[in-house]
């Protein structure tokens, strides 16, 4: 059975956003008008939901491409669009070196759960490491809420026979 590998930036993440503490993650809680808080609290979410799956006995991984020159703002602001098609291209890693990180995380023989992240400034560039989450994207509360509004909200029950 392949390991499931869950990207924490195209969910499927730079950690920088949750690293620096913007996103406060609470089931009911709707991030309102502000895309980047939005965004951070849907990586959150990401790391969160692989923290249950290893939890429920799926081996499962989180990975971070971290700063990769893909067209992920193109739909942005014309700032956000701007930085995209001028900076990015400059400083972005490759679509390629972005995906290290999950063909690390999808052929590791690492503990379940592990995740990887580049191992430059903030996480953003350079070879994938595992790397250490923060408390909230460890907290099985969390996780566990998540999983539960998540199945809710989805009609979806856990199949597996843990939890």
């Amino acid at each position: 059975m392949r390991p499931a590998a869950i990207n924490a930036w195209e969910a499927i993440c730079p950690p920088t956003i949750w690293w620096l503490g913007v996103s406060g993650w609470v089931p009911s809680k709707v991030s309102g008008p502000n895309p980047w808080a939005a965004y951070g609290e849907s990586k959150l979410a990401n790391l969160l939901f692989v923290r249950e799956l290893v939890a429920r006995g799926v081996t499962a991984y989180a990975s971070d491409p971290g700063m990769t020159n893909t067209s992920i703002t193109r739909d942005g602001s014309g700032a956000l669009q701007w930085a995209g098609r001028v900076i990015s291209p400059r400083i972005a890693q490759s679509p390629t070196d972005g995906a290290r990180s999950t063909i690390q995380a999808i052929t590791t023989a690492l503990p379940n759960g592990t995740y990887f992240a580049p191992r430059g400034p903030f996480h953003q560039w350079g070879t994938p490491k595992p790397t250490k989450l923060k408390d909230k994207a460890r907290d099985p509360n969390s996780a566990r809420r998540l999983w539960e509004l998540s199945a809710e909200l989805t009609g979806c029950e856990w199949q597996g026979g843990d939890r």
